[in-house]
């Protein structure tokens, strides 16, 4: 039995949410049905959707604002557009939930556009599942969406691919929409983890993107800071990418290198970063018994990687500035924190507002030398394997990262912004 949930917002008639199924608990996803995914009034749709997500272990609520419909049966718009602008707030408050990464919207028919205009108008949804006639499909459901979007259009009309993680699909019927929705919000939407750093289990990662969501939702409590994510490149720009979409942020690199002893290329002994920022580890320095030579050389070879790495990266462009902002400092991992450090010292006196370094696995010594650093306020970490052999090791996938591939992330989310810029500005217009 459905268990209804009139939520007061403190004026005017209360929010109509219910529960499809047993309410879920505070720590799970939740999609909201807005709308009728149901065909007719027939509700077991709806219940089959909910069904199969509380399979993967995401809750489903029903929004159905019936007092807001005109003649045709659909919403009126301005009014309707309230609503979703107040269910994305509502839904984090009632569940508690602390992270964009953990709510996701399944929206149908005349819902379709208002849902797409709530989703491009804010960070608070993380993914997307609109089924729409074609026309509202291909003229209002693709453009300026900024969050992984799957339209399955109810009319025929040729699939294309529209970019930046969305899809336009081909017509199907009610079960079928019912399983590809259920399979794009369980590979988008992540569960809250608890709060209080980093946890003491061992946590696996399917890929770099896949740690990304799941430290997005950790972060969701700085999306009204408008952040700044900085990456550590390259494989913690793939980490990175997922967390600034989370939080509608800016996405930018840090360019830090390993300084690498003489007979092990991949211990560091220590690292330098943009600005000649140089971090040694002296307990290794001193263990190897590493010459001065040697450390000079090999500070200038990295020196070197580094002038060359942001050159391909930058491509001219300058820093993002960082006074008086809050920034999340990201990388795929932290083995003995040179690297990370290198790269908070690079931030001092640059007047960073608030210093988060996020990351989602690390020895427990470097985690904790790196919280205790200057200047950071926050470490989030969602892993600390004991015992710890490699970063790579905590990944399914940990394929290396070529420049050109980095390149096209940067670009990828830059784009995003801007087409999520021009919808603010497209429905803005729309909805006064």
């Amino acid at each position: 039995m459905d268990t209804p949930l009139f939520v007061n917002r403190g004026q005017g008639a209360p929010l109509p949410l219910e529960w499809i199924g047993p309410p879920a608990p505070r720590s799970a996803p939740l999609v909201v049905c807005l709308g009728e995914w149901d065909e007719g009034d027939d509700r077991s749709a709806s219940r089959r959707l909910a069904s199969r997500l509380a399979q993967e272990g995401i809750g489903t609520l029903r929004f159905a604002p019936a007092r807001h419909r005109g003649r045709d049966r659909t919403p009126a718009c301005d009014a309707f557009q309230q609503e979703v602008d107040d269910l994305v707030d509502v839904v984090a408050g009632l569940h508690r939930l602390r992270a964009p990464a953990s709510f996701g919207i399944a929206a149908a028919d005349a819902s379709a556009s208002v849902a797409v205009a709530a989703t491009a108008r804010g960070p608070g949804i993380a993914a997307l599942v609109v089924r729409a006639p074609s026309g509202i499909a291909a003229s209002v459901a693709v453009p300026g969406i900024g969050v992984p979007t799957l339209v399955i259009q109810d009319a025929p009309d040729p699939p294309f691919d529209t970019g930046g993680g969305s899809r336009l699909d081909e017509p199907t019927r009610s079960e079928a929409a019912t399983a590809r929705a259920v399979d794009w919000f369980k590979r988008h939407l992540v569960a809250v983890a608890p709060e209080g750093g980093a946890t003491a289990a061992a946590t696996r990662f399917v890929d770099r993107s896949a740690a990304g969501r799941a430290l997005a939702a950790r972060l969701g409590h700085l999306a009204s800071k408008q952040p700044l994510v900085l990456a550590l490149p390259r494989g913690g720009l793939v980490v990175a990418e997922p967390i600034a979409r989370a939080l509608d942020a800016e996405l930018d690199v840090l360019v830090a290198r390993k300084v690498r002893t003489p007979d092990c290329s991949q211990l560091a002994m220590g690292a330098v970063a943009e600005g000649g920022v140089v971090e040694w580890d002296q307990r290794i320095v001193r263990r190897l018994e590493i010459p001065a030579a040697a450390c000079r050389a090999a500070l200038e070879t990295a020196s070197r990687e580094l002038t060359e790495q942001v050159a391909e990266l930058r491509l001219g462009r300058p820093p993002v500035e960082v006074a008086g902002r809050c920034v999340v400092l990201v990388d795929d991992g932290i083995a003995t924190g040179a690297t990370m450090k290198a790269a908070i010292a690079a931030l001092a006196g640059r007047g960073v507002a608030r210093l988060v370094v996020a990351v989602p696995c690390g020895t427990s010594e470097a985690l904790d030398e790196v919280a205790a650093a200057g200047g950071v306020d926050e470490l989030v970490a969602l892993s600390r394997p004991e015992p710890f052999f490699a970063i790579g090791l905590q990944y399914d996938d940990f394929a290396q990262l070529s420049t050109d591939a980095a390149c096209d992330v940067l670009e990828r989310h830059r784009e995003r912004r801007r087409r999520k810029s021009a919808a603010d500005r497209r429905y803005g217009e729309a909805f006064p």
